[in-house]
């Protein structure tokens, strides 16, 4: 549990990092809101939308274990990779390479109500929960004193040339994760329940289901996808709003957005 939380927190630095760096992104990449709501928005739906069924059937026939540590390994890397991007193109690259490590729902394959080995099935079994506002108020914390921190430290000369402070903000908030994702490689493989033979389904039975329901399924999907575009939105920029408008500085914002809980 401490391993999978230690995961789940630095996902969520590694994903909400970029909400507190906007203003230096944009004065030194040369881009636009449009192009920042790009890195925020799209590069991570593109990952989650085609690469989700793929990664879901490795889960169910391979080890859960081994992903939850390639997807913790590929993120953090890639994360501290952007520290090095000097263009959009570039960065955007990173952003994608990084959501391809599976994100944060990489706990999912692992934290289920399984047994240890050794441990009868149903016995033993605990459910611990972390509520979704405290992890992102912490993540901004945390990454908020990173971004002071490399603001005093200004730029850093490197093998790869001099470093700005954004650039370092990366840097850091990445490379804890790969120890992380060799932690993961130490957790128990969940054991898989067994399943009861069930007759086969006949073929067309879920597009005829789907058909039948059409409109309480559309009407489901509309509405999380409203929900789900209001709570990004607000969740991407409501540092800079505070940033822009009120004149706090990038370390203050995850304090302030934590009290919203």
């Amino acid at each position: 549990m401490v391993i999978l939380f230690l995961a789940y927190t630095i996902s969520f630095v590694d994903r909400t990092i970029l909400s507190l760096l906007v203003e230096p992104l944009r004065r030194d990449l040369h881009i636009s809101d449009t192009e920042i709501s790009l890195l925020q928005g799209l590069a991570f739906a593109i990952f989650y939308t085609t690469m989700g069924l793929p990664i879901a059937i490795w889960a169910d026939r391979g080890s859960r274990r081994t992903i939850a540590a390639a997807g913790i390994f590929v993120w953090s890397l890639m994360t501290a990779a952007c520290g090095l991007a000097n263009t959009f193109g570039s960065y955007l690259r990173r952003v994608l390479g990084g959501r391809g490590g599976g994100g944060s729902k990489s706990g999912y394959l692992l934290a289920h109500r399984g047994s240890l080995p050794g441990k009868q099935a149903g016995t033993g079994s605990r459910t611990i929960c972390f509520r979704r506002e405290r992890r992102r108020g912490l993540a901004l914390l945390i990454g908020g004193a990173v971004v002071a921190m490399a603001t005093k430290m200004g730029s850093i000369d490197t093998p790869f040339g001099a470093l700005r402070s954004w650039q370092v903000v990366f840097i850091v908030v990445g490379l804890p994760g790969i120890l992380v994702a060799l932690l993961a490689l130490t957790i128990y493989e969940p054991r898989r329940a067994l399943k009861a033979a069930t007759p086969a389904t006949p073929p067309g039975t879920f597009r005829l289901f789907l058909k039948a329901h059409k409109a309480a399924i559309g009407a489901h999907f509309i509405g999380f996808s409203i929900c789900g575009l209001a709570f990004t939105g607000v969740s991407a920029w409501a540092p800079t709003f505070l940033i822009r408008h009120f004149v706090i500085p990038p370390r203050r914002p995850g304090k302030v957005w934590d009290l919203r809980s």
